[in-house]
């Protein structure tokens, strides 16, 4: 069985940090398991929200409960989409 672990941040100040921090320590620990990373209510560039993580991007970031399910795991790699 794949897993895939979530991460979710209400958008205030320190969700992108609080993220990273957690995101960090679940890639270290399972590095072949996806992570999706929740940052509720973000309006801004993804892209560059998505390079706020680095060097260990999550598999994919969102900004609703809607995009974390509609996502298909399989079909993207630390792409953001």
């Amino acid at each position: 069985m794949r897993k895939m672990y979530s991460s979710s941040r209400l958008y205030p100040p320190f969700a992108f940090a609080q993220a990273r921090t957690l995101g960090r320590h679940l890639q270290t620990r399972f590095p072949r398991t996806k992570l999706v990373v929740g940052v509720w209510g973000f309006s801004g560039d993804m892209e560059k929200a998505m390079q706020r993580f680095q060097p260990l991007r999550p598999d994919k970031l969102v900004t609703s409960l809607a995009d974390a399910v509609k996502w298909d795991p399989r079909a993207s790699v630390a792409t953001g989409t």
